[in-house]
């Protein structure tokens, strides 16, 4: 079993240079890292760890104390760097899409597999604002790589925003489609990553299956979603 906390450990040893509540000293320090091990194992079974290391230290500079707003977009990183970890396990799994591996290219989808699809990770729904919440309930010392999400009620309008930003993340990750220069697939994984009262919880999923739907017959392009860390069972796939 690989466990979040071995693997930060190892990627950022000078840490405890990192403030109190930064989400990489405090997953070191708290231990109970397993939630995500299932993802790690598949990522170093499939030879693409050293690759996810790497980019680990690119999105969450070590050696440097790094305060104020830096400090939050940083963390922040962090978090799409989960999503794409969400991503490449169910590509290499339930998605059934072959040999996956991690584009080094920042004009590229996140993803590419050996049989030429291209897979853009996204996180939907943490803001500045939900990050900020899950800052404070740290420094409040409440221990937990894995926090609660804002809870999210859904009245007649409610949906609006959330759906803007899945439409604006598609649209980012068809542009970095459409501009390499051999046409592939395309793949969208989204994280949703915030909760619902459980009345809202199904209004919430039909709404966003429905305008999934809408997009993938626009230009085929294949749409999942899981809630969280529910890679493995998600609620939104377009090609069923």
């Amino acid at each position: 079993m690989i466990l979040l906390s071995d693997l930060f450990r190892e990627v950022f040893p000078d840490y405890e240079t990192f403030p109190e509540h930064c989400v990489i000293r405090e997953a070191i320090e708290s231990g109970e890292r397993d939630f995500l091990s299932d993802v790690l194992s598949i990522i170093h079974d499939a030879g693409q760890m050293p690759e996810f290391k790497y980019r680990l230290r690119l999105t969450h500079p070590a050696g440097r104390i790094h305060p104020g707003e830096l400090e939050d977009a940083w963390d922040d990183h962090l978090e799409r760097m989960t999503t794409e970890g969400l991503a490449f396990a169910w590509a290499c799994t339930i998605g059934n899409l072959g040999r996956v591996g991690f584009t080094d290219d920042n004009g590229t989808p996140d993803l590419v597999t050996d049989g030429k699809v291209w897979i853009e990770a996204k996180t939907l729904g943490h803001s500045q604002e939900m990050g900020s919440i899950n800052r404070a309930q740290l420094a409040a010392g409440r221990r937990g790589y894995l926090l609660p999400s804002p809870v999210m009620e859904i009245s007649n309008d409610g949906l609006a925003p959330v759906t803007k930003k899945f439409l604006d993340h598609l649209a980012d990750a068809r542009r970095k489609r459409d501009r390499q220069p051999v046409p592939m697939p395309l793949v969208v994984f989204y994280r949703v990553d915030f909760d619902f009262t459980l009345e809202s919880r199904e209004k919430a999923k039909q709404s966003l299956r429905a305008t999934a739907q809408t997009e993938h017959r626009r230009d085929g392009v294949r749409i999942v979603m899981c809630h969280r860390y529910d890679w493995a069972e998600p609620f939104v796939d377009t090609i069923d």
